[in-house]
């Protein structure tokens, strides 16, 4: 075997060989086909319960988020009744604003970004996240426990 032909050969191997381009990245390219889904649903009105993963005050508690014409209209504690504290709302967001979360992870690299989604509407049901395992308490998920598309 020639020394020109081991060199060629290595260098057309090598260039299939360089890092993932962001649509080249499997975790990039689902988060696009499943926000795709749910934006094709159309689905502007609906309820969820949500139980955040997190270092924070609901963290474990089911929270019902209403939507209304794309809009947060309610943050509810299942358990209680009782609205989520102020302090704590933007934890409870749209589904495209769920959606964004999981971008925001890619876009910055997060170490650990583990997300499932729901097979009828595509929206994430289940997320954990966690940009740097040397550092404590700043991991966080989310699990939608259930969701009602609205009318």
């Amino acid at each position: 075997m020639s020394r020109r032909f081991v060199l060629m050969s290595l260098a057309v191997l090598s260039a299939g060989c360089g890092s993932l381009g962001p649509s080249d990245d499997p975790g990039r390219r689902q988060l696009a086909d499943q926000r795709q889904q749910w934006a094709t649903a159309g689905i502007a009105t609906y309820e969820y319960v949500v139980r955040n993963t997190c270092f924070c005050t609901l963290s474990g508690q089911d929270v019902r988020v209403t939507v209304v014409s794309g809009v947060v209209t309610a943050r509810t504690v299942v358990e209680t009744g009782e609205p989520v504290p102020a302090a704590s709302t933007s934890s409870y967001r749209t589904i495209p604003a769920l959606f964004d979360v999981i971008q925001d992870a890619f876009d910055r690299d997060a170490a650990d970004v583990q997300v499932q989604y729901d097979f009828d509407y595509g929206f994430p049901a289940f997320v954990y996240i966690d940009y740097d395992p040397g550092k404590a308490d700043e991991h966080f998920g989310w699990t939608v426990v259930s969701f009602t598309p609205g009318t």
